[in-house]
């Protein structure tokens, strides 16, 4: 974490998100000297720009079904960065003392596509919000409350979280038990487009809501490795829209387990296994996720049906030599839709990045993966993308997730003939093949 220290900032002479959120920092900085304490800040941030084989911008394609984004190294379109702000309002001791601790996050996307861009309120989003804090008073388990990433297996490769139930409620944690430490949690989602569809439409009980219950028992040591369990109950209410003609839906509820190893193949290799179930509203393993609609699944192909499931694997493997770096990833996808045809989407995916490092800060990337989607409703079988990349790079250190790295790349995605959706709205909708070159560079601390 970097510390930040005062100084003048300058006038900001438009009106839009930006502004508000340089007033919202300019209140916590000044809220948090006013109790002497010095804020924190941590940053993630990419930005590129490129061009395309026919001479446009750079367009970035993924295999439609697939999660995340898959092969990500040259195919990262515009800027994504988040600004996280916090401060320790107590510092702990050692490891059983009390402390407290308050943390927020913004988000911001743009195109990248000309000097002046903005006053879309889209554009700046509050990812998260909270304070944390606890043992106290001789009490083993801390607290939390807000809103906050709550989200398991990171496959750097294809900027992909398998497991991820961010969002706002609260929990406790830190609690150790055996030889793991056990956390409770209740996470809520009644965003209305994102649980009552993409109309956003309003029910009886308002913004209908998904709520899940959340069990982690994480660090477990084990001859293989460390092993950390998930388990989530979910539920959804039973309610009618409020606009007509009404539309019923059911209660509904849903279950998730899920099993993450961590372990050292050897002693410069860092591997992670996971393998995830949910069923009925939990099969999209997140807090997203539609109603249940009340309907005949043999007459009304809108349903969305309890009998749904999700099976998904994951691993993710990162080697540190002296002249090399290399990380791979392994994805596998099955979900079924529970109706009596066509209920199957499966993902499968595999990818290695490797990167020969020249100097201690002059490197060669290089990228090559091949995603498969076959989507038994769609009737248009096995969609393959592969994508290949290659691009010199300069980083402040040595190692794969050495930052701020400064790159330019070269990448190439091809798909078959199955798999133009993929493409649909691109300069390459008719073609097999897209070229993209152009310039990235992204930090984290």
């Amino acid at each position: 974490m970097l510390r930040v220290l005062s100084g003048h900032s300058g006038h900001l002479c438009y009106e839009g998100p930006m502004q508000k959120t340089s007033i919202f920092l300019s209140a916590f900085f000044l809220s948090l000297s006013s109790y002497a304490v010095t804020p924190d800040l941590g940053v993630y941030l990419r930005a590129g720009s490129g061009s395309n084989a026919a001479g446009g911008a750079q367009e970035c394609i993924s295999n439609k079904g697939s999660g995340g984004n898959e092969f990500r190294l040259g195919n990262e379109c515009g800027i994504y960065g988040e600004f996280g702000i916090g401060a320790t309002l107590l510092k702990a001791e050692n490891e059983r003392a009390p402390f407290w601790r308050l943390f927020t996050n913004f988000a911001f996307a743009y195109n990248n596509r000309t000097d002046w861009e903005g006053n879309n309120p889209n554009n700046w989003v509050l990812r998260e919000v909270y304070t944390e804090g606890g043992r106290v008073d001789g009490l083993d388990f801390t607290a939390w409350a807000g809103k906050r990433f709550y989200r398991w297996g990171d496959v750097h490769m294809n900027d992909f979280y398998p497991v991820n139930f961010s969002g706002p409620g609260g929990g406790i944690g830190g609690l150790h038990f055996g030889k793991g430490v056990l956390s409770f949690a209740v996470i809520q989602n009644a965003q209305s487009d994102e649980i009552n569809g993409a109309t956003g439409q309003v029910t009886r009980v308002g913004n209908a809501a998904k709520s899940t219950l959340h069990v982690r028992y994480d660090d477990m040591p084990t001859a293989f490795g460390v092993l950390s369990l998930w388990a989530v109950a979910g539920t959804t209410p039973s309610t009618k829209t409020t606009a007509t003609p009404e539309t019923n839906y059911k209660a509904a509820t849903g279950g998730f387990l899920a099993a993450r190893l961590s372990s050292a193949l050897t002693e410069k290799t860092r591997n992670e296994f996971g393998l995830a179930f949910g069923q009925s509203i939990m099969s999209n393993m997140g807090s997203s996720g539609d109603l249940v609609k009340d309907c005949d699944t043999a007459t009304d192909a809108s349903c969305n049906v309890t009998g749904s499931s999700r099976v998904r694997a994951w691993n993710s493997v990162v080697y540190e030599g002296e002249s090399w770096s290399v990380a791979g990833a392994l994805m596998f996808d099955e979900l079924s839709k529970g109706t009596s045809a066509d209920s199957r989407v499966r993902w499968t995916s595999a990818g290695v990045r490797p990167t020969y490092w020249i100097t201690e800060h002059i490197s060669l990337a290089g990228q090559a993966g091949i995603s498969n989607v076959v989507d038994e409703s769609d009737g248009l079988g096995a969609r393959n993308l592969w994508r290949v990349t290659i691009a010199p790079q300069i980083s402040m250190s040595k190692g794969y997730f050495a930052r701020p790295v400064i790159r330019a790349y070269y990448s190439r995605t091809q798909w078959n003939e199955s798999n133009q959706i993929s493409a649909a709205g691109t300069s390459a909708a008719a073609d097999k093949s897209i070229d993209s070159l152009g310039f990235q560079t992204e930090v984290w601390f």
